[in-house]
This record gives structure tokens, sequence and C-alpha cells, in this order.
């Protein structure tokens, strides 16, 4: 189910046209698209932390958003397969 998440996060951001995203959003987003999969703030955060370690997003703090997250060039290339 972790590939299918990290995939959906993908999606998500592609979708966002290089506009940053919320992290609260995302987290949301996640929810919203499965909810038969019990995953606990922490889990879902090592889901979102392992995209940014693997170079696939970029996170950084906004003054106004909070942590919000973008895709990376091999991000995109990425989700360019999906």
């Amino acid at each position: 189910m972790e590939r299918e998440i990290k995939q959906f996060i993908l999606a998500a951001l592609k979708r966002a046209n290089d506009v940053p995203m919320p992290d609260s959003t995302i987290r949301q987003c996640v929810r919203s698209a499965f909810p038969h999969v019990s995953l606990t703030t922490g889990e879902l955060g090592d889901i979102i932390q392992e995209m940014d370690e693997a170079s696939l997003i970029a996170g950084t703090n906004d003054e106004v958003a909070g942590l919000v997250w973008l895709l990376t060039p091999k991000g995109k290339i990425r989700s360019q397969k999906l």
C-alpha cells in the first residue's frame, strides 16, 4: 500500500502544476483517498520523508503556509509515468 500512497502523492503534486502544496493538505488528501488504510501520523510522515530522501519531492517552510512540498525534477519524471 505504501507504493500506492507514494504514487498518489506524486500525482497530487503533479496536478498542482508547480504550486507548493501544504503538508497538511497532502496528509488530508491521502487520508481521504485511502480511508481503509490505518496510518498513524508518524507512518504517513515516514512515507513523505522517504520520498524527500529519494529526491522525489522537496519541502520548504513558507512563512504563511508552513511546510510545503513540490515535485523535484526527478519526481516530475517519475510522475509522468503514472
